[in-house]
């Protein structure tokens, strides 16, 4: 049947069922680090670093708990600037499809979706952190007060959006997996 879509209404959204599996797993992504952010940071507290990032790794005999942070820290930046990647060639259309609805002025903005492009919009810190992540994380000029500001905005920011994803991600889940639906 090529050629032929199947739709579905997921969050008061009509998806084609590609698009749908697209966003389900870039949004389980995105909430899998966030996950692993916090788990991280309540292991093994990121806020007692000692040494910038760049010191860290220039150093011969760092600490092995700022290791363990550092390399923590550095994952977390890495998936989320890979998400971000993915999220900024679904907004410029690089692809077939669009985020549903993908003008925060003409959305409900309760809906799930405007709550997600609002967290996304380049307004927002985890753009900032995008690009933070991308040019000065473990450059010998970002200070560890840098760094620390930084990623403590950014676990906040997980925190607040927790909630939003987990339930954008439950109902995606449940609207691909409706196969009855489709």
């Amino acid at each position: 049947m090529s050629g032929y879509y199947y739709w579905n209404k997921i969050c008061g959204k009509v998806l084609r069922e590609d698009q749908a599996e697209h966003m389900l797993g870039l949004t389980t992504f995105f909430l899998n680090n966030i996950t692993r952010a916090l788990a991280s940071d309540e292991k093994i507290n990121w806020s007692s670093q000692t040494a910038s990032t760049w010191e860290i790794r220039s150093s011969n005999n760092a600490d092995p708990l700022d290791e363990a942070i550092a390399d923590a820290k550095s994952i977390v930046a890495s998936a989320h600037v890979s998400f971000y990647e993915d999220f900024k060639a679904i907004k410029y259309n690089a692809l077939s499809w669009t985020w549903p609805d993908a003008c925060p002025a003409v959305m409900d903005q309760e809906s799930l979706w405007a709550r997600f492009w609002w967290a996304m919009d380049q307004d927002q810190h985890f753009y900032r952190m995008r690009n933070w992540c991308s040019h000065d994380l473990g450059v010998c000029k970002t200070t560890l007060a840098d760094e620390m500001d930084m990623f403590q905005k950014l676990l906040e920011s997980y925190r607040d959006f927790l909630p939003v994803v987990e339930e954008l991600v439950g109902k995606l889940k449940h609207g691909v997996e409706d196969k009855a639906a489709w």
